[in-house]
């Protein structure tokens, strides 16, 4: 199946839809020094399909491919499967699809709603390019209605144009947004503001001289939202596209904390930069654009057009950052959105340096209005709330509940998977209709007709899982788990550490326990919620991973009905 190296060469790499004249000048191929070296694919496929993940991702990062190298016709096609492996449609459904929505035309008449018109980034692609471009993402979004905000998806779908057919560039888009493995792509307008108030926070831990030298002349603290909304126009409008190849190279397998490493590594790049020509950020004209932080991005985008130094040093810089882990920005995008959906849903404020508010982050620069509605609202208008079905929880309860779920559950069908009334009072019951489900919600409502519950973030099977020396786990979870009282009250109930700037403690860390016996959410010197084997018989506390009072009146309560919900 491999594209191999003497089969395709040069120019004879990129598709039709390439002016191949405009293309940068590529120095002629040389051999990568990594010692993984593989002119085909048929290695990495090996290596994916026997879960050597460590090894592929060495071979994307350190086999420096120039763009004209023909394992790209391949390469991101073999990863994109990879992501998603299901079949959910026959062959030919795009060509159909297309047919039937577009019949003859040639363009769209229209953008989808969730393109960014200030995206759309057009690359080497002739005209022919830009077109395909638009009829795949006008079919996603027909396949794909969950996607409501995605800034990415053109520019990512023009750089797979210049390497992939038309039908290619559509089921490697979809199969990066439904993934399961990795978080791609924002799907909503939350989404991207997250990963905007995450950047900043790892900027400041991370690149600590970089964030200093980017506060230095910034006299109004808005300038540094509106610095940091435009992050991923450094790398997807500024960088050389030999540079950007090489991203995407990366981030297809790895996923958007590739992006994260990037931008850090730009702006500690930059800053050395800024230092050595002996520049500051106060030294810049002080015409308007400065003052609203325009000036800033602009010479941003200027090194990143310029940028002094080779592709290799830009990528060795960002994955040479220690401490940067996986676990480590899903804290910071976690702690950014409990943060963001605090806020009033219109002209949120945000702590964008962990000490006061900052302006409103705006996230209407060069968007039509019909972009500028809440991701909320949007969610809860997508998904038909309407038709859910449940004995406890009220239509004005499921609305509330809703606004606590993370964004991307919202983009999703609730289900009742388990109920007491249909499938009786028992924990085995229990675990065999719900175990496998991830995330879910616990509804209870008591004997005296208080309702609370707990969103929990992972699936309950993990209390099977064992650690590296044969033991199973007795508490597990993440802090994405939460507590929540629906009556008589609305009260949400997050976890400590999403508001602590230090490591909590052992006993701040306790989210989901269950054997046997019994089930339970959060602990550390109490038990917030715990029902026993029969399902019937409950109890909740003050503990420390939420620091939560008892979620019911009774501390010792009789469970009245229970329901477990799933999301499709």
């Amino acid at each position: 199946m491999g594209v191999k190296m003497e089969e395709l060469s040069g120019n004879d790499v990129f598709r039709e839809h390439v002016n191949k004249r405009d293309l940068p000048k590529v120095q002629p191929l040389t051999p990568s020094k990594s010692k993984y070296l593989t002119d085909t694919i048929q290695e990495l496929e090996r290596l994916l399909k026997e879960g050597h993940n460590q090894q592929v991702k060495e071979i994307v990062r350190f086999c420096h491919w120039q763009i004209n190298h023909p394992i790209r016709r391949n390469l991101w096609v073999t990863i994109c499967n990879y992501h998603n492996n299901k079949n959910e449609h026959e062959e030919g459904y795009y060509c159909s699809k297309r047919n039937e929505l577009l019949g003859e035309l040639k363009i769209p008449p229209s953008l989808p709603p969730f393109v960014d018109p200030a995206f759309c980034m057009y690359y080497f692609l002739n005209k022919s390019g830009q077109q395909a471009v638009e009829r795949v993402l006008y079919i996603l979004a027909d396949l794909s209605p969950f996607i409501m905000y995605c800034p990415l998806a053109y520019p990512l779908a023009g750089i797979f144009m210049h390497y992939l057919s038309e039908e290619e560039v559509f089921w490697a888009l979809y199969k990066l947004m439904t993934s399961k493995r990795e978080k791609f792509l924002s799907c909503t307008r939350m989404d991207h503001e997250v990963k905007c108030h995450a950047l900043v926070q790892l900027t400041r831990k991370f690149a600590k001289e970089a964030y200093t030298h980017l506060k230095k002349g910034l006299k109004e603290r808005e300038n540094l939202a509106l610095l940091f909304l435009g992050w991923q126009w450094w790398i997807f409008k500024a960088l050389p596209f030999h540079y950007l190849v090489r991203v995407v190279d990366c981030f297809v397998f790895e996923g958007s904390k590739v992006l994260f490493r990037v931008a850090l590594g730009i702006l500690i790049l930059y800053s050395k930069h800024s230092e050595k020509e002996g520049f500051s950020l106060e030294s810049s004209s002080g015409n308007d654009s400065d003052e609203e932080g325009g000036g800033t991005l602009q010479k941003i985008l200027q090194f990143c057009q310029d940028i002094p130094v080779e592709v290799e040093k830009l990528l060795k810089v960002a994955f040479g950052i220690r401490g940067l882990s996986r676990k480590e920005i899903a804290k910071q995008l976690l702690k950014a959105e409990m943060f963001l959906k605090s806020q009033p849903a219109r002209g949120r404020s945000a702590s964008m340096d962990g000490s006061s508010p900052e302006s409103v982050l705006h996230l209407g620069v060069n968007e039509p209005n019909r972009l500028k509605s809440d991701t909320r609202a949007l969610s809860v208008g997508m998904v038909p709330l309407g038709s859910f079905k449940s004995c406890i929880l009220s239509p004005e309860h499921l609305t509330q509940l809703w606004g606590w779920l993370p964004a991307r559950i919202t983009m999703s069908q609730p289900i009742v998977i388990f109920s007491t009334n249909e499938h009786g009072s028992s924990l085995i019951s229990f675990f065999m209709k719900v175990e496998e489900w991830e995330p879910t919600v616990l509804v209870i409502k008591a004997d005296n007709d208080e309702v609370f519950g707990a969103y929990c973030s992972v699936t309950w099977s993990e209390r099977n899982r064992q650690d590296e020396t044969g033991k199973k786990k007795i508490y597990f979870g993440t802090g994405e788990t939460f507590l929540f009282t629906i009556s008589p009250e609305f009260h949400q109930y997050m976890w400590v550490g999403l508001s602590s700037s230090t490591k909590v403690s052992c006993s701040a860390n306790l989210f989901m326990v269950a054997d046997k016996t019994m089930i339970g959410v959060g602990g550390g010197n109490g038990q917030a919620l715990w029902l026993d084997q029969s399902l019937y018989q409950g109890k909740t506390e003050h503990c420390d991973t939420f620091n939560n009072p008892p979620l019911c009146s009774k501390s010792d309560f009789t469970c009245k009905a229970l329901e477990v919900i799933g999301f499709k």
